[in-house]
């Protein structure tokens, strides 16, 4: 078996390689006795009756539900079934209210009125049996819907297909399948383990049941050596098996001396020897870390302050694909599958990554949208079509940007762009209700978002906005003057009717920095995302955009400088935006032609020129709509970084994180140094933007972490990237230098006066909440990056004197 010598060994729980080698190599000795009394180690065959979070359930259920009190004549099997399906499995208020009806049915059996006498029987029926399923199975709300159903089908009784009625000689269809002291078989991964004398603790966890249940380990209780039935002794729990083993363990299941439902073993037997030991320890807040071992976060699954947990992120994202689908199937639409290689990319303005396509002996892209291949299905006959899929564009990341995604697109012929906005209206609120349990949440940055009616009639009419379901609609330029006026600081910014050079001029004047060859409508793009878009809380519908910013959408027919387009911005992010598609095929040329030339003049990002596209419109595409929304919301939704929601995150791997990368980084810090400021303050100032860098960016800055001298004194090696210090006299300097960093999506830290007045976070956060950006006591920025771009951004700074 070979040694694992890589990166993470050193790093694992801040244990020494070596320490960490043992504890490996201790397990492999175990795994080699294990393996000579018989036992295979890596079991192929496992058996479980029930997961532990149902028998955790099933303690409360049978323990302390007295099945009488829903049954109390004794064959009163409606009452079980209604309680089953109306408390333990609430569904839907149609299928509810046909099981009022059904009450009704059986209230007239009973030879009473049911117009008369059900009410009171459905009301007392129902406070009754809520009022005990709330005071005795308080765990219940915690099950996922797939244990809820297991538990149906595995334990409570059954109802065959076969028996239309229930029947007085059907008794035996209704058998409890799991009754009190009966003999089960579980199985499990060991959380934690205790041994004292003759008895042992394991408290063994599944996916249901992430907390643990107990399993209690007698010696009196568990066969010795008995190598015939193959099933370990007690001797071999205290001595050859370890936490993160998994096990499985037939016993009897109680109540142990101290009241907590376990599982007394009988016989157990080992189904997999782990031979690494999860750490001790994962910092939730430090994500870059956990990723670099995401399979021992999942184990671990820690939960944030909330209590949500990694795993609930995951189920998260795939409960709001399971919305997605439901909902596109509901509206008649066809899911489809297109190719992720393209010869020409297209849909989106963004920087693509490249391939090769050996078979075909041509150079291919990564698609960087789902638009183009649905639209020519529309083109081929198809009305109703959607794609949930992979897409990917190289290109920065932030808390809301991924370089590899999943997104949701959908084209729907005979539709313009005004019908989807309710439908998307109602969709989001479905999602947001399902995945957070309401209305109001709070995002990535700590402030509330409302995705209920926040806006009035009232407040619409005022500034002229359209009103759609308690969400405005604000055209493009109208909602950049009402949030750079409101919101912005430097005050009301006007874009409309501007020239390329009135445009430049403009990002100059608000330190927006703008590549040579900038088209127009990525020159829009960049001052709308710093002067308006940051802003934006409550969730908009965001229309009427100048035709440079999408050339892929139809022009009003009214004004064609504009587009039939809208987005949702919700939270400062875009969440999805929808668009009268363009099926004119010479308007689609020449906006093609157009994209092509700002490419060919340095526009990375401008989309290319796509003949085969163009030829697919002269056949013929009938008027359509279309939208699109990525797994964004999910995070946004949680109020985490996006990378949080991803199953496993594309990041530096172990070895460039510990080894030289392609790619020169450096950290340049600006200290405030005038008259006014101590030297104590400067380098108070500059150690506490280094530890912020550093506890920011964590060991991946480290390539060695100890060298030694030749008579063995170790030496704790410094970061492999260089950190200068520089100055500047204007604390404002260092605002606009913080703005700059955070635009091109480098790692920034900052120091204040707020911060070095107090070391409590809260007074410090008080403080700065109470004050505008320009009147915060700027000390020191630290900015990290490639080298070339932050040596770009600091050049006018003389080193620190």
């Amino acid at each position: 078996m070979p040694e694992n010598t890589n990166a993470q060994d050193t790093s694992e729980n801040n244990i020494s390689f070596s320490s960490s080698q043992t504890q490996r190599e201790l397990r492999i000795k175990k795994l080699e006795e294990l393996k000579a009394l018989g036992h295979n180690p890596f079991s192929v065959t496992s058996k479980r009756d029930f997961t532990l979070g149902f028998i955790k359930f099933w303690f409360d259920f049978v323990h302390k539900f007295d099945m009488g009190k829903i049954t109390e004549e004794g064959d009163d099997l409606y009452s079980l079934d209604y309680f089953l399906h109306q408390v333990v499995f609430p569904r839907s208020l149609l299928e509810k209210m046909e099981d009022k009806l059904h009450l009704r049915y059986t209230v007239r059996q009973m030879g009473l009125d049911p117009d008369k006498d059900s009410t009171d029987f459905e009301d007392e029926f129902d406070q009754e049996l809520i009022t005990l399923a709330q005071a005795l199975l308080p765990g219940l709300g915690k099950l996922h819907d797939d244990d809820r159903y297991k538990l149906l089908r595995d334990y409570l009784p059954y109802k065959s297909e076969e028996a239309e009625d229930f029947e007085e000689d059907s008794e035996e269809e209704f058998q409890i399948n799991l009754k009190p002291n009966q003999i089960v078989t579980l199985a499990g991964r060991i959380k934690s383990k205790r041994v004292s004398g003759k008895i042992a603790f394991g408290t063994i966890e599944d996916e249901s049941c992430p907390e643990g249940f107990q399993f209690i380990f007698k010696k009196d209780d568990l066969p010795e050596n008995d190598l015939a039935n193959k099933s370990l002794t007690f001797e071999n729990f205290k001595d050859l098996i370890d936490e993160g083993d998994y096990i499985q363990a037939t016993g009897r299941l109680d109540y142990s001396l101290r009241g907590e439902p376990s599982l007394f073993v009988t016989e157990y037997r080992i189904l997999t020897k782990a031979l690494r030991a999860l750490p001790e320890k994962l910092e939730y807040s430090n994500f870059e870390s956990r990723y670099l071992d995401r399979v021992a976060d999942f184990k671990s699954n820690t939960a944030d302050e909330s209590g949500t947990s990694v795993r609930d992120l995951i189920r998260a994202k795939a409960k709001y694909w399971q919305i997605w689908r439901e909902e596109m199937v509901n509206e008649g639409f066809l899911e489809v599958e297109c190719p992720v290689f393209e010869e020409i990319p297209g849909g989106a303005e963004c920087k693509p990554f490249k391939t090769f396509y050996n078979e075909l002996d041509q150079e291919m892209y990564l698609r960087i949208s789902l638009e183009l291949p649905l639209k020519k299905l529309i083109a081929g006959g198809f009305e109703k079509v959607f794609e949930i899929g992979r897409i990917f564009r190289n290109e920065g990341a932030s808390p809301h940007h991924l370089q590899e995604y999943t997104q949701i697109e959908w084209y729907w012929a005979y539709t313009d762009y005004n019908d989807a906005m309710y439908f998307i209206s109602k969709v989001y609120r479905r999602i947001a209700s399902e995945i957070i349990g309401g209305l109001i949440q709070t995002d990535y940055y700590g402030k509330q978002i409302n995705w209920g009616d926040w806006c009035s009639e009232g407040e619409a009419k005022k500034n002229n906005w359209k009103l759609v379901n308690g969400w405005p609609a604000i055209k493009y330029f109208d909602a950049i003057r009402y949030y750079s006026k409101n919101f912005y600081e430097k005050g009301e910014v006007d874009l409309e009717n501007k020239t390329v050079d009135q445009l430049l001029e403009i990002a100059k004047e608000h330190s927006i920095e703008i590549e040579l060859g900038t088209g127009y409508g990525n020159l829009l793009d960049k001052i709308y995302k710093k002067v308006c878009r940051p802003f934006i809380q409550d969730p908009i519908f965001l229309y009427h955009q100048p035709v440079e910013l999408e050339p892929l959408a139809k022009r009003d027919p009214e004004d064609p400088r504009f587009v039939h387009r809208w987005q949702v911005l919700v939270g400062t992010a875009e969440l999805g935006k929808a668009f009268s598609e363009l099926n004119d095929p010479l308007d689609q040329y020449e906006r093609f032609a157009e994209q092509q030339k700002a490419r060919d003049n340095g526009d990375e990002e401008a989309q290319f020129m796509d003949d085969k596209y163009v030829k697919a419109l002269e056949l013929g595409l009938p008027p359509l709509s279309g939208f699109g929304v990525s797994e964004r919301m999910v995070s946004l939704l949680l109020g985490k970084n996006i990378k949080e929601t991803v199953t496993f995150p594309a990041i530096r791997t172990a070895e460039t994180a510990m080894g030289k990368s392609k790619k020169t980084m450096v950290a340049h810090a600006v200290l405030l140094n005038s008259d006014e400021v101590p030297m104590w303050s400067k380098l108070n100032a500059a150690a506490h933007l280094s530890a912020s860098f550093g506890a920011r960016e964590g060991k991946k800055l480290i390539y060695l972490d100890h060298t030694k001298t030749s008579d063995h004194e170790s030496i704790p090696m410094n970061i492999q990237h260089a950190i200068l210090m520089k100055q500047t006299k204007k604390a404002l300097d260092i605002l606009n230098l913080k703005r700059l960093a955070e635009s091109q999506d480098l790692e920034v830290t900052v120091f204040t006066e707020e911060m070095r007045s107090s070391s409590n976070d809260d007074e410090v956060k008080n403080l700065q909440e109470k004050k505008t950006a320009e009147q915060i006591g700027w000390l020191g920025v630290l900015i990290f990056g490639e080298k070339k771009t932050v040596e770009k951004l600091t050049k006018d700074f003389e080193l620190f004197e």
